[in-house]
């Protein structure tokens, strides 16, 4: 996916601006990506800060590998110097393997707390959902409000409705725009 990215960002959108009535700066664009699919938005956003200011990622999908990678993109996008609006949400019952040792929910965690460490501060966190398209075009509204919200800075009112419990301390609940999973499976 290493050369989809850089054509991506370099030909997709402007291609997309050029035919449809768009915002092309950074403020007026998301980068959103489902399951598999969010890897390849969030590396594309970190990877291009200059072109995307907003990131919604449903159900991230990450082994050890793409995080890695993703902690690159992250770093050289430096949260203190590129301000992100982030959305990040995941299913508490999400896809899972137990026997290729991966998981959309624990992946989605540790993406979470990643961006945390570096000084994001996404909306969004754990409900009481899956991982498929059903579930994830059923929140897509929410996500969509979160990133660019009609009445100022806030996360959509809705995103309270659906998160599964209160977040840890020293985290904004999401009523302030986030929400964590509790802890535990």
């Amino acid at each position: 996916m290493r050369g989809y990215i850089p054509a991506f960002a370099a030909e997709l959108a402007p291609a997309i601006d050029a035919r449809f009535r768009t915002r092309s700066d950074r403020e007026g664009r998301a980068n959103v990506g489902m399951g598999f699919w969010s890897h390849d938005a969030a590396i594309a956003t970190f990877e291009n800060p200059d072109r995307f200011g907003r990131l919604g990622l449903q159900s991230h999908f990450a082994v050890d590998e793409m995080i890695t990678g993703l902690l690159e993109a992250m770093d050289d996008a430096r949260a203190s110097t590129v301000p992100l609006r982030i959305y990040l949400e995941w299913g508490r019952w999400d896809l899972w393997s137990p026997h290729e040792e991966f998981s959309f929910r624990e992946s989605s965690r540790e993406v979470w707390n990643l961006l945390r460490e570096r000084g994001w501060e996404p909306m969004g966190g754990e409900g009481w959902d899956s991982s498929d398209f059903a579930s994830w075009s059923n929140r897509t509204d929410v996500l969509l409000e979160s990133l660019f919200p009609i009445d100022g800075d806030g996360a959509s009112p809705r995103l309270a409705a659906w998160s599964t419990g209160s977040p840890p301390s020293g985290v904004r609940k999401a009523s302030e725009a986030a929400a964590v999973p509790p802890a535990g499976p």
